[in-house]
């Protein structure tokens, strides 16, 4: 009988992206570029760290999404 080994390194990257998730998305606020809402003061700073995480948010979902599924079929046959 094989042993379930429980990936909590994965666990903990998916709760840090998603963590950054709410961050982006509470960022879109206070980013001169156009959202949905805006708030009537933006944050020039606030610019970079913004475009670092749109490059990465949704890859980074996927790849996590990916392993998860990966190990979870893992353990199944047909």
């Amino acid at each position: 009988m094989e042993t379930k080994i429980r990936r909590y390194d994965l666990d903990w990257l998916r709760v840090i992206v998603f963590g950054l998730l709410i961050f982006y998305h509470v960022g879109m606020f206070f980013v001169p570029w156009g959202w949905h809402v805006k708030n009537n003061v933006t944050y020039d700073w606030l610019r970079w760290p913004m475009i670092f995480l749109n490059q990465w948010r949704l890859p980074i979902l996927f790849v996590i999404s990916g392993m998860g599924t990966y190990y979870a079929l893992g353990k199944r046959s047909l």
